[in-house]
């Protein structure tokens, strides 16, 4: 009887020792989804251009709009395929009321600004690839470090749309607060719009 129990005992030990191996594994290769889609990220930000439309003035700009919750941008690093895409990161909800950032993406081919307002208006962007970036996440924010014409430099913005500005952000910083602690990850965009801001002055739209 006591060797019975001892076997029992040394069985139970083993079982739970390899429970803990697997978790510990599914906990590392869950990190490693989390860190290559960060990868994957980076190099879409980075590969951020400046896709030129008319801007509210009249003067070509770069496309980008980008709040706290949202940004859209184009880019010549897509999730899948080879074309270049317009992409919407969005801010959403999930079945247990906590926050995701969901990327979307569509080849952007020859669309207009008008052509891409209406894309997010009816919805048609979800219609593309799509992969959740954040996962359960209590808050999200999006921030981005841009150039200030006024002012002659740059600083951290929660709104920008470089229709207006005439240029792309030199960084987008994503803010994650999960269970109490908040997490910063940023990223560089490789385009340097502040070549161009001329263009604007030398061609407008024509109305």
């Amino acid at each position: 009887m006591a060797i019975f129990s001892l076997m029992v005992l040394l069985g139970s030990t083993a079982l739970d020792q390899s429970l803990q191996r697997y978790q510990g594994l599914l906990g590392k290769e869950l990190g490693l989804w989390q860190f290559t889609k960060n990868i994957w990220l980076g190099k879409s930000l980075g590969s951020m251009v400046d896709y030129y439309v008319p801007g509210p003035n009249g003067q070509w700009a770069p496309y980008f709009r980008g709040n706290q919750s949202n940004l859209s941008y184009i880019s010549l690093a897509p999730l899948a395929g080879d074309l270049p895409v317009a992409v919407w990161i969005k801010q959403e909800k999930n079945a247990e009321n906590k926050r995701q950032l969901v990327y979307y993406e569509i080849p952007v081919y020859t669309k207009t600004a008008s052509d891409l307002e209406r894309d997010e208006v009816f919805g048609d962007y979800k219609r593309g690839n799509a992969i959740p970036i954040v996962e359960g996440a209590d808050t999200i924010g999006l921030t981005f470090f841009v150039y200030d014409n006024h002012r002659g430099q740059h600083q951290w913005v929660e709104e920008f749309d470089g229709r207006t500005q005439h240029v792309l952000p030199a960084q987008i910083k994503i803010s994650v607060t999960k269970d109490g602690r908040r997490e910063d990850q940023l990223f560089t965009v490789n385009t340097n719009s502040l070549l161009k801001t001329a263009y604007g002055e030398m061609l407008r739209y024509p109305e």
